[in-house]
């Protein structure tokens, strides 16, 4: 939010569908001294149209419910459980971003994570050291290309942060 608020960011809406989330930005929000207004809300912005989920909050966002930005950090590979999933979230993004507006999306790198999956030896499916690990359920590269395109899952850990969390490949060629 510090540097949402460096650049004059005026009103923000945070969608998230992780409650608890949430409610520690709210909490983060609430003890700063930002100078921009802020929403906060629960929701799944894969599988809902923006305008629902905003509900109750139409009086404190445009009426076209058109922003200047859309930022993504580090959740977007969670829609590629399906085509499905990730046709609507990308719906959402297009229809809820001004035209010239700005899209800015923080991904995990699918070349990295094939450049390690294939130093792996033919037995293993997991990477990692004290602080994080990456595992996949099986052997997932056919061709040096990931199969499936959607849905192809793997398991995310990091310390104090991410607890075995299933996550998605976005194969960057498909995005």
């Amino acid at each position: 939010m510090a540097k949402w608020d460096s650049i004059n960011t005026e009103n923000y809406v945070g969608i998230d569908i992780s409650d608890f989330s949430i409610k520690e930005a709210v909490k983060r929000y609430s003890k700063s001294r930002y100078k921009f207004h802020a929403i906060f809300l629960t929701g799944d912005a894969f599988k809902t149209p923006v305008p629902k989920l905003l509900t109750g909050f139409e009086d404190q966002v445009p009426p076209d419910y058109q922003f200047d930005t859309v930022s993504m950090q580090f959740c977007l590979h969670y829609a590629f459980e399906s085509e499905e999933t990730i046709r609507s979230l990308l719906e959402n993004v297009s229809k809820s971003l001004k035209v010239g507006g700005m899209f800015i999306g923080t991904i995990p790198s699918s070349d990295f994570i094939k450049w390690k999956f294939e130093k792996l030896q033919p037995d293993e499916l997991k990477w990692g050291n004290s602080i994080y690990s990456v595992e996949f359920p099986k052997k997932t590269i056919v061709d040096g290309s990931f199969v499936p395109t959607y849905g192809n899952t793997y398991t995310y850990f990091l310390v104090d942060a991410v607890d075995n969390v299933p996550e998605f490949v976005v194969p960057f060629e498909t995005i």
